[in-house]
């Protein structure tokens, strides 16, 4: 019988209504996926297990790397800490000593620092006022490093840049310090009180010898004897009379007046001539003998190749220069922050020369240039302004050191600084000419500010008359400034005139605050100015030509003719004076006594004692005798709490 499909499914489906289990095709296809499911529920379970194994895995790698990098963060700290403290202490070996130590050891690992001295590189900010070159970056690094794995190493860096604050004389004390403590570094032997003097020559016979267009401003220390005024052609009788006349013309109760040749006291070491004596006497120099001897120290030409600005700093390079210096800038730089300037030899100076900072020589320096200037390196930036408080007070080193010195009578020369001479200081004075610029002579007040390496603004109360035609006619170094101080002062060239404002830039350092009356006029052609003391064995100083030219036949016949016009003014007083009515010093500096002479300078200038030799003493200014400048206090008793040095802690930053 045939069945349908239909039919056939209704059977099957009957007869597994009575049965516990389902057909077998239905069977299978259950079992099936329940297996599946179990299969699919293990391999999840084995993912989230092994996940979160290794989660907890990293988990506990992140906690340990945190926990040595803070162990590392935390020795850094300590070695920074350690380090300031150091740097204060007399005892710190300086910077090229690193310090180094362990910290913690376990079983795990060691963790230690590693403290380093470097210098404030370029790009470490550094704010305006601070001096580069005394401060310290103080790298601490700290380290954790695994005894099992050399690869596992972790480490901090602290970085600390701290800058020194010496105490310096005539500067309040900050905080606790005693106005007695001092972080000067001494000076051999009796050089702080050689440098007290504008001139010391310590060699018998003939410490100085001094002729007209020679003049020293300051405190004299001689041996014993003054060759002076001795190389004119002159009888003695006529140079006795110039002498008297000389004295009772620039003296008066205040004692000499500039132009006289020795503005200040003489101290000699041992007792001078006979013949000495009537000289001071005449021109009414005082003298004294000294208590005790002074010895200038020997030069050390190695303390200056290489230097430190501080004992315990970094360690600086001079620079070596060549034989011949023309048309050359010498400036201090970051790897020679003193601007020292080494020569193993002669060193010739010709013109368009600027140095700031120290010229040493182990050979004669000679001057024969135009437009020279040296100044010592003197606290201030490349735009004038003082790297620290009372840069006046900071200590100093020579502009100039050498074995000798000499100078041509064409020179046109300024050494702003202290000048030491193994040997002598010699030269002669150029011939007393001004420029040909357009006669231009006033006087004003004004207030002074130094711009840069070696000039100074000079900014007029008031716009004087004259300054127009300065303005219209000026040329560099045509003009000089004429800045008074005490007895005597100081020439600066002029190098530059404002169109708008009524100011002038000069040459040299001048820092005037209150108002001041300077002078204007024509520059001399041919000069060397000194301000600071020279030390040396001796001097010996010149006259001009001018002076040489005058044979004794033509001084009698001066002579004779100052006679006649002082008898013809005595004739026409009521009574005869005490003293000529006309100084011969007066008579012979009036050009119209030699009208119609050859010498064109007599007719122009007559025959003046206007120096162009001069040396002035700059009261302001103490220096050392050589590198370093500092070194740290150091007492075992009074102020023993102040020992070591001063450092300000400028910034403090932990690297992440």
């Amino acid at each position: 019988m045939f069945i349908t499909r239909k039919q056939h499914n209704r059977i099957l489906t009957t007869r597994c209504f009575g049965r516990k289990w389902c057909c077998a095709p239905r069977q299978n296809g259950r079992r099936g996926i329940s297996l599946m499911m179990v299969m699919v529920a293990v391999s999840l379970s084995l993912v989230l297990t092994y996940s979160f194994l290794r989660t907890q895995t990293v988990v506990l790698q992140m906690s340990q790397n945190g926990i040595r990098r803070n162990l590392a963060l935390q020795a850094a700290q300590t070695g920074a800490s350690l380090a300031v403290e150091a740097i204060h202490s007399p005892d710190w070996s300086g910077v090229e000593t690193n310090l180094t130590q362990l910290v913690l050891s376990d079983q795990f690992g060691e963790t230690s620092f590693l403290v380093e001295f470097l210098p404030v590189g370029e790009d470490t900010r550094v704010m305006p006022g601070e001096v580069p070159s005394l401060q310290i970056l103080i790298r601490s690094t700290g380290i954790w490093q695994s005894h099992e794995n050399i690869r596992q190493r972790t480490e901090r860096v602290v970085e600390v840049i701290a800058q020194l604050q010496p105490r310096v004389p005539d500067v309040p004390p900050a905080g606790d310090d005693s106005g007695v403590v001092s972080d000067l570094a001494p000076n051999p032997t009796d050089y702080n009180a050689i440098q007290k003097y504008a001139l010391f020559a310590d060699l018998g016979g003939s410490s100085l010898v001094l002729d007209p267009s020679g003049c020293i401003s300051g405190q004299l220390w001689l041996d014993d004897r003054i060759d002076f005024y001795s190389d004119p052609h002159w009888s003695d009788f006529i140079r006795q009379e110039y002498l008297e006349s000389l004295g009772r013309r620039y003296v008066d109760a205040d004692g000499p007046k500039f132009p006289h040749p020795l503005i200040g006291n003489i101290t000699f070491h041992n007792s001078p001539y006979s013949f000495t004596k009537d000289d001071l006497q005449a021109i009414k120099t005082n003298w004294s003998l000294a208590s005790s001897d002074l010895d200038l120290p020997n030069v050390e030409h190695n303390s200056w190749g290489s230097y430190q600005l501080y004992e315990g700093g970094f360690t600086y390079q001079a620079v070596e220069i060549s034989s011949v210096l023309r048309n050359v800038q010498l400036l201090p730089t970051p790897d020679n922050p003193l601007g020292i300037f080494y020569r193993n030899g002669n060193v010739y100076v010709q013109e368009n020369v600027l140095l700031r900072g120290a010229l040493i020589s182990t050979g004669m320096v000679i001057f024969s240039g135009s437009k020279v200037h040296f100044n010592a390196f003197n606290w201030r930036d490349s735009q004038g302004e003082s790297l620290v408080t009372t840069n006046t007070a900071w200590p100093r080193l020579p502009v100039l050191v050498a074995e000798s010195v000499y100078t041509y009578r064409d020179a046109q020369v300024s050494l702003e600084g202290a000048v030491i001479v193994e040997n002598g200081f010699d030269g002669a004075g150029g011939e007393y000419e001004l420029t040909n610029a357009v006669p231009i002579d006033f006087t004003a007040t004004a207030t002074g500010q130094p711009t840069d390496h070696a000039c100074s603004l000079l900014s007029f109360d008031t716009e004087p008359a004259e300054f127009s035609t300065l303005r219209s006619n000026f040329e560099s170094y045509d003009y000089a400034l004429w800045l008074p101080d005490g007895n005597a002062g100081t020439w600066h060239p002029i190098v530059a005139v404002d169109d708008s404002t009524p100011t002038i830039q000069v040459i040299g350092e001048v820092d005037l605050t209150t108002s001041t009356t300077v002078r204007v006029m024509r520059n001399r052609q041919y000069y060397l100015d000194v301000r600071g003391p020279i030390s040396g064995e001796r001097s010996n100083i010149h006259r001009p030509n001018v002076w040489g030219g005058i044979d004794s036949f033509v001084w009698t016949f001066l002579f004779d003719a100052w006679e006649g016009d002082v008898e013809e003014l005595v004739e026409n007083l009521d009574s005869v004076p005490e003293f000529p009515p006309i100084e011969f010093v007066n008579w012979l500096a009036d050009p119209d006594q030699f009208s119609g002479w050859a010498n064109g300078l007599l007719q122009t200038y007559g025959l003046t004692i206007e120096p162009t030799f001069f040396v002035h003493w700059d009261a302001r200014h103490f220096y050392r005798w050589s590198p370093p400048l500092f070194r740290p206090f150091n007492s075992n008793d009074v102020n023993a709490e102040q020992s070591g040095y001063r450092w300000e802690i400028l910034s403090w930053r932990e690297m992440p």
